[in-house]
């Protein structure tokens, strides 16, 4: 079984909470007793934040022009988590057999 997880976390946090092994995700798969390999997805998904920012930020009068402003800031709040902290995006492959 894959899946993606990603996590944040804020200035001051030990890094060792973006290690692999030390996200929630693996403490409740090694609580259960499942096995699992990573793969690290860290950088390009910052990238994608950052270009996600960058497309947004052209399109703030188009959002404007449309009446959807709202969607505009919620998006655009999203993209603040590059700013607030470091983050991580694992790929886990779980051995579920």
């Amino acid at each position: 079984m894959g899946v993606f997880w990603e996590s944040w976390i804020r200035a001051g946090t030990p890094d060792t909470h973006l290690q692999p092994d030390h996200t929630r995700l693996a403490h409740a798969l090694q609580k259960v007793g499942l096995g699992y390999r990573t793969i690290d997805f860290s950088d390009a998904n910052h990238a994608l934040w950052l270009r996600t920012r960058r497309v947004l930020e052209g399109l703030r009068a188009d959002f404007e022009a449309e009446g959807n402003s709202v969607l505009y800031e919620t998006a655009m709040e999203e993209t603040s988590r590059i700013d607030r902290g470091r983050g991580c995006r694992y790929l886990y492959a779980v051995s579920v057999d």
